[in-house]
């Protein structure tokens, strides 16, 4: 529902790759709190937000589906990610990638500039979301079913690009858009909001806030060890992806091998009985290895979902401790024109978005804890797989020398060729696949260090935020 009226401008409002900026709401999403960057690239002035409704920033061309789906989400207690539309003061435009998850006593949002070729992509899918919504009216029934019509269009648009779910996207849209920032930011040299500039006032202030941000950066540094390795979990799930391929086609070419197999017994008649007890054994095993080509494939769906959820909590805690970092920057170099209701002063402002960092930060580091036992898991059901195809060598063989004892024709010799380049291929392909297990395992066998590394961190920066309290600026 619109909060105002005012005069659209097809024209944006401009804000720096760099600047992260972030606010807060109550459960009923009145804004309570945010940071100088929301207040001046939205337009406002901090009186005129703070107890104002969230959606006095609501786009008209956002589709009304979307803050459904968000509000969803939220009540599931998870977080959210979205390209969203905004509306400042003056009418114009703003994109933002959005980081929306709840807090203690509402919800918190943070929010950047999007850099990344997804938004070619998302912008003309939601012109066609919120065309759907007109088209039904946006009041009552017919309201609600603009909406599902809209989250219709945004499932079967999901599906064309590989999605199976919302969730899906949005693990993915973090990653790529946290990495694109990451890359402007280095090619523009720049990366502002990092350096400490203490402000005239009182020392222990600025004493406080500085040690606050000591304690956020080494934090981050923590957090940067997993975080710049994404790239390699991303390619730990594609490869994974891949041997799930392969043993999957793997049990249709063992059956395929045992049918020809008993073919060629019947057409030998009594000469080929040896190859039908062969090609028997061949068909029993091919039944099993199906059964452990399943598990191995279910595993390997399972890890590679929680390797992408792995990454997109560890973006989102790389982006809410950087956020604490920008804001004591912003404290330090005056802090004036922050947004921020009776009861949030800087001190409970920086307490919830280090609050929001510890809570992704625990579940990414648990994810992580997690994947290493399913990764023992997975080599657990590799080397079933692994003895089925000494089998199946022992039939190979066994299959060559009877070939050679009956003299058949090549085309027998030629089934147990096959049956050999199977069994070839699958060792290679588990032998790869334990290297990338390997390769990852050195990587959960770091998280109970970076774990304790991060809790120190954030007990740290508790203790001076309480100490915040007692000069003056809770």
């Amino acid at each position: 529902m619109r909060t105002r009226s005012v005069a659209i401008q097809d024209a944006p409002r401009e804000f720096a790759l760099h600047e992260v900026f972030f606010s807060t709401t109550d459960r009923k999403g009145v804004i309570t709190s945010g940071n100088s960057v929301f207040v001046r690239v939205s337009g406002f002035q901090p009186g005129e937000l703070v107890g104002q409704p969230h959606n006095i920033i609501r786009h008209p061309d956002m589709p009304r589906a979307a803050f459904r789906l968000l509000w969803r989400t939220l009540a599931a207690g998870k977080s959210f990610v979205a390209l969203v539309k905004n509306l400042a003061k003056d009418g114009r435009y703003y994109w933002v990638v959005a980081f929306i998850m709840p807090v203690a006593d509402g919800y918190l949002s943070i929010r950047f500039k999007p850099s990344s070729p997804l938004l070619a992509e998302v912008e003309p899918l939601y012109a066609r979301m919120r065309a759907a919504e007109r088209e039904h009216g946006d009041g009552g029934e017919a309201g609600r079913a603009g909406m599902d019509a809209a989250e219709r269009l945004l499932g079967e648009a999901l599906q064309a690009l590989g999605f199976a779910s919302y969730e899906a996207f949005m693990w993915t849209l973090l990653q790529v858009e946290m990495k694109s920032r990451d890359a402007g930011l280095r090619a523009g040299a720049s990366e502002k909001g990092r350096g400490i500039v203490a402000a005239e006032g009182a020392a222990s202030l600025a004493a406080h806030l500085q040690a606050i941000h000591e304690s956020g950066r080494r934090a981050c540094a923590q957090i940067d060890r997993l975080y710049h390795r994404l790239g390699e979990l991303t390619g730990f799930g594609a490869d994974l992806m891949k041997k799930s391929a392969f043993v999957t086609d793997l049990t249709r070419e063992i059956r395929f091998v045992a049918l020809s197999t008993s073919l060629e017994a019947t057409r030998l008649g009594e000469m080929g009985s040896t190859l039908g007890v062969i090609a028997q054994f061949l068909g029993t095993t091919s039944t099993q290895t199906a059964d452990e080509v399943a598990r191995l494939t279910r595993r390997i769906r399972d890890i590679t979902a929680e390797m992408q959820e792995v990454s997109y909590h560890l973006s989102g805690a790389r982006l809410q401790i950087e956020m604490v970092l920008i804001f004591c920057d912003e404290l330090l170099a005056g802090g004036t024109g922050t947004v921020a209701d009776a009861r949030h002063g800087p001190a409970r402002m920086i307490a919830e978005l280090k609050g929001a960092f510890a809570a992704t930060a625990a579940k990414a580091l648990g994810l992580l804890n997690s994947l290493g036992a399913h990764l023992h898991e997975l080599n657990g059901d590799s080397e079933g797989l692994r003895k089925t195809m000494l089998m199946l060598q022992v039939a190979q063989i066994s299959g060559l020398v009877e070939t050679s004892r009956i003299r058949a024709d090549s085309a027998v010799g030629s089934i147990f060729d096959e049956v050999r380049r199977h069994v070839l291929r699958t060792s290679e392909e588990l032998g790869q696949l334990g290297e990338i297990t390997g390769d990852f395992a050195g990587l959960v066998q770091a998280t109970p260090e970076i774990e304790r590394a991060v809790l120190t961190s954030v007990g740290e920066m508790e203790e001076h935020v309480a100490r915040l309290e007692t000069v003056g600026v809770g």
